[in-house]
């Protein structure tokens, strides 16, 4: 029925429902943002399932579709999500990150107990030793009267520590100065004798910025040490009032400068958030001992009223893998006892951050709910996940674009549950299933190997590896001037076939029948393929390389790799030739073929 459809109706749509609500948001490089505020091009933070790290990526493409029907409503402590049941939820169970639709999860888990929660990766980041002022502000043209406290250079922990303060304590003075007219035309006002005179303009009154820097610490406060300390490493001079710590230093202004103006302006800088987690964590405690709270049982609260501020932390918390939780608290009147009044508060946020907490997801979190409305996703560049906000807690979560491979786990072993892709893939799972089927039937000695990629010179012309160094060779030779190849970035786990045959033979060498796992663990893209055949053949493969999307697969499986460790610790296997190696020798053999040096 598939094919004649493919063949009478190719333009026929099949509605495929794996999305969001329309209340969820995204966590972008820029924010928080509505589905409706992001474009092709944003860039978003996602999850690497192999290495388990953050990865800004790119969007490819935004789904937004009606629906009406069930939503599956994963409800608990710190979680509130609303998926339609068909969404590819990304999860972790005993350290490993799988898909699974959230219509299954359910019947995933315990009645009273969970292995199953929302992964939470780690960071990498840029790591200083020292941060350089002049990297980030201009201080090559400061004013004559600038030399106090002229410090250029402090230890990026020192320094974060310091911006964590500012940010939440912290702002700058300005001076008033009132003149008749500017310096520089006063001096050319004078009498006979050559003396300056009195001028009869109209006084104006001048607002500047000043390099002083106030500290709101009081004398009981806990970062007040902290603070002090600091200053005195770098011989800043200063001065320790009751309620704050000021001082003047003009490269210190620019840099604080950075993070906004007032508190309802302030952020963390962007080059800030791309540092390391190490030196992130001083940026932290900056912001907690100044406008936050560590709490008894472990957690810690902040509060701003700035929105950029709020998104900022959010995301700081996530890679540092603490569990923020947003609050959106609305403007209200609150009455102070001592003043016997009322005071305004306006809109502000707050927050509270769990360290080493796991969303864990049990069966009671989990209730159908009916849905009528706007549901998105997203696709996205190599990873297929993104974090997203809703009602004020973030998770990594999965994405179900029309090309995504349903792969259950990174790696793949004997055990991960078989979800082909195309009609061939279909037919090796069937061919998996009558070879166990034979064998726990009638007693055959029948092996399976689940074998990944495995090429050589004598691969057929039909497969990608053997079309690109055959077209590397052709065009090396005269006889081509382009190659078009469909998606680059596709992923595979190639290996040699004369590695793979060996483990084959072990496998017919055991005592007993089982099914083995044979790759390489390692994996590519088809783009990296092209690089090294082009380079081997001599050529520059982006002159010649065209992208054409008829030969994109209309179900592309992006990531495979393969676990192979039962097979090195059974059979004693392992592969020999190297990727690099592998793709020489086939171009190699080309070049050969078509007798070209």
């Amino acid at each position: 029925m598939l094919s004649a459809i493919k063949h009478r109706a190719p333009k026929c749509k099949f509605y495929f429902a794996g999305c969001y609500s329309k209340d969820t948001k995204i966590l972008t490089k820029n924010g928080i943002k509505k589905y409706s505020e992001v474009k092709t091009g944003d860039k978003i933070y996602t999850v690497n399932v192999k290495t388990n790290q953050i990865e800004l990526k790119s969007i490819k493409k935004v789904i937004v579709k009606k629906y009406k029907g069930k939503m599956v409503n994963i409800k608990g402590k710190r979680i509130d999500l609303l998926v339609t049941p068909d969404h590819n939820m990304l999860l972790k169970r005993g350290g490993k990150l799988f898909y699974e639709k959230a219509q299954n999860i359910k019947e995933m888990v315990y009645d009273r107990s969970s292995d199953i929660g929302f992964p939470t990766p780690a960071w990498k980041g840029t790591f200083k030793e020292h941060i350089d002022f002049a990297d980030f502000v201009d201080i090559s043209r400061l004013p004559y009267n600038t030399n106090k406290n002229l410090i250029k250079r402090m230890k990026s922990s020192d320094y974060l520590y310091l911006l964590g303060i500012y940010i939440g304590d912290g702002y700058t003075g300005k001076h008033k100065y009132s003149r008749t007219m500017p310096a520089l035309d006063f001096i050319k006002i004078r009498n006979d004798k050559g003396q300056f005179v009195h001028s009869q303009a109209e006084h104006e009154t001048l607002i500047y910025p000043s390099n002083y820097i106030f500290f709101a610490i009081p004398e009981k406060d806990k970062a007040r040490e902290k603070v002090i300390n600091i200053l005195k490493k770098y011989k800043i001079e200063f001065r320790a009032k009751k309620a704050t710590i000021e001082f003047s230093s003009a490269t210190l202004q620019k840099m604080f400068k950075q993070s906004g103006d007032n508190k309802y302006e302030k952020h963390i800088p962007e080059w800030v958030l791309d540092l390391s987690p190490k030196l992130l964590h001083s940026l932290y405690d900056g912001l907690i001992d100044s406008d936050g709270n560590r709490r008894k049982d472990g957690r810690d609260c902040y509060t701003t009223t700035s929105k950029r501020l709020m998104e900022g932390f959010a995301e700081l918390c996530a890679k540092l893998q603490f569990t923020p939780k947003v609050f959106y608290r609305k403007a209200s009147k609150v009455y102070f006892r001592k003043e016997k009044r009322f005071f305004n508060s306006r809109k502000h946020y707050s927050i509270s951050i769990n360290h080493g907490f796991e969303k864990k997801i049990y069966k009671t979190h989990i209730k159908e709910k009916e849905y009528n409305g706007i549901v998105w996703c997203l696709e996205m560049e190599g990873n297929h996940n993104f974090i997203i906000e809703r009602k004020g807690d973030f998770y990594f979560c999965g994405n179900s674009s029309e090309m995504f491979g349903q792969v259950r786990e990174v790696p793949q072993v004997e055990t991960t549950p078989f979800h082909p892709r195309s009609p061939y893939g279909i037919s090796k799972v069937a061919g998996f299933e009558l070879t166990r089927n034979y064998r726990e039937a009638y007693g055959i000695f029948a092996c399976n190997g689940i074998l990944f990629n495995h090429e050589s010179p004598m691969r057929g012309y039909e497969f990608v590896t053997r079309k690109i160094t055959l077209g590397a060779a052709r065009i090396k030779a005269g006889l081509a001037k382009e190659l078009k190849l469909g998606n680059l970035d596709a992923k595979r786990d190639w290996g040699f076939a004369g590695d793979f045959v060996e483990a084959m033979y072990l496998m017919l060498q055991e005592k007993k029948p089982d099914d083995y796992v044979v790759s390489t663990g390692e994996t590519h893209t088809v783009k990296k393929f092209v690089e090294l055949a082009f380079g081997h053949a001599g050529l520059d493969w982006k002159k010649y390389v065209k992208q054409d999307k008829e030969l994109f697969r209309p179900a592309e499986v992006n990531l495979l790799i393969g676990d192979s460790s039962k097979a090195k610790r059974v059979l004693g296997w392992k592969p020999k030739v190297k990727f690099e190696e592998l793709v020489k020798m086939m171009v190699d053999e080309d070049l050969k073929r078509l007798k070209v040096n």
